[in-house]
């Protein structure tokens, strides 16, 4: 059965592992395409890859496309996205290395180049492996990856410090902005307060609302005297007179339900 040149408006690439390998796999490709452009993806620039193995890589694709023009960057994703920042730090990126089948981007230095991909045989299989640029599988590969994952500990040092150094100088600059802003009205007269004035303003949480109501009740208990007064002693005793009669109907209902506990029941 032969293999379509088009499947849903995406090009049908054939690519091999290697020379010798008799089962191909199927790239699928076709022009980026988005609402909103963006500067690092432009879609008349860019090819649009799904289908792509595990074992295929930047330079693997950047081989294949080549031949179309010259590329300028290619991008691996888990799955489609429009969106891209190029991580900060080495040590803390948040994008992490995709696993399994990915969607990838090539993005040429000329637009015509992606007319030329996709004017790519679907018969002619191209070879992801060379002897050039030979692709590391099995035991070899998690040798790579795992000297790659070591961390160099002077570099991670500088980035911590480069990281908690900007970390400082940001809080310092909102601290200057909050003190300008302090006291200042605005156009509707109200007055911003912050947590960088002469007062900082606690978090209301439930255990800082349960201290405060405790403090407040030791301050009201300590201003208020005690038994100065006749009524405050009659109440006093009148409380504790309550305070009896209900202990003593708890023992009374507690002795009843101990002695009906106890007693016989033949049927």
């Amino acid at each position: 059965m032969a293999t379509p040149s088009n499947v849903d408006g995406f090009r049908v690439i054939p690519v091999k592992f290697r020379v010798s390998s008799r089962v191909p796999h199927f790239l699928y490709v076709k022009q980026h395409q988005v609402r909103v452009e963006e500067t690092e993806k432009p879609s008349d620039r860019t090819l649009l890859v799904v289908n792509v193995p595990p074992y295929c890589h930047q330079e693997s694709l950047r081989q294949i496309f080549t031949k179309c023009g010259q590329v300028e960057r290619v991008f691996l994703h888990e799955k489609p996205t429009s969106s891209w920042s190029a991580p900060r730090w080495r040590h803390f990126a948040d994008e992490k290395t995709p696993k399994g089948f990915r969607v990838a981007y090539v993005v040429f230095k000329q637009a015509k180049s992606v007319k030329k991909a996709m004017n790519l045989s679907s018969v002619e299989c191209v070879s992801l492996s060379s002897e050039e640029h030979p692709l590391q599988t099995g035991l070899a590969e998690w040798c790579n990856d795992y000297a790659e994952g070591a961390v160099d500990a002077v570099a991670l040092q500088s980035e911590i410090d480069e990281y908690f150094s900007e970390y400082d100088s940001r809080v310092q600059q909102e601290k200057h902005a909050a003190r300008e802003m302090e006291n200042v009205p605005d156009e509707e007269g109200w007055v911003t307060v912050s947590r960088f004035g002469r007062r900082p303003v606690t978090a209301r949480t439930e255990a800082q609302q349960q201290k405060v109501v405790t403090k407040e009740r030791r301050k009201r208990s300590q201003k208020e005297l005690l038994h100065f007064y006749t009524f405050q002693l009659r109440e006093s005793k009148r409380e504790n007179l309550a305070e009896l009669r209900r202990k003593f109907e708890e023992d009374k209902r507690r002795i009843a339900m101990m002695k009906q506990a106890r007693k016989f029941r033949p049927y």
